[in-house]
């Protein structure tokens, strides 16, 4: 058994020391040639332009903006609405026994800027804050209200 091993050794390596190293490279094939470094165009930096959407959702209701208007879903009836003027903030009331901390949050939606809602007794209050003067609507829908903007 131990002759088989050596004459086994002993074959391995004379087939191995024959064979070419597969890591080094062969001599008869070609240098491969250099790479060459492209550079890509550079494009300027677009401005972010402002979204045309954006969805808020608070405990009691969502606000989905679009440019001039917004859907409010809510099972809540709307009290109350009027407008303050400098700056321009639209208040809904909408009837509801609720406690919840006050929440704000910034809109990137022309012409809002942001909106806030907060509990008082017996109702609570969302506050649409415009980056410019504007009248507006109020119009029933199927799942709350639709605020338009003139």
């Amino acid at each position: 058994m131990k002759r088989f091993l050596i004459l086994l050794t002993l074959a391995a390596a004379t087939l191995l020391s024959g064979r070419e190293n597969p890591f080094m490279p062969s001599a008869s094939l070609p240098e491969p040639e250099p790479v060459k470094a492209v550079e890509a165009p550079v494009e300027p930096e677009q401005p972010v332009a402002p979204a045309t959407s954006q969805t808020v959702n608070f405990q009691q209701a969502r606000f989905l903006f679009t440019e001039g208007n917004v859907r409010i879903e809510s099972r809540d009836r709307l009290a109350k609405h009027f407008v303050i003027r400098e700056p321009t903030r639209i208040i809904l009331d909408f009837e509801a026994k609720t406690d919840f901390p006050t929440r704000k949050r910034a809109l990137n939606v022309a012409p809002f800027s942001e909106i806030r809602m907060g509990t008082h007794p017996g109702y609570y209050r969302a506050v649409i804050e415009l980056k410019r003067a504007a009248d507006y609507t109020i119009e029933p829908s199927k799942y709350g209200y639709t605020l338009l903007l003139k």
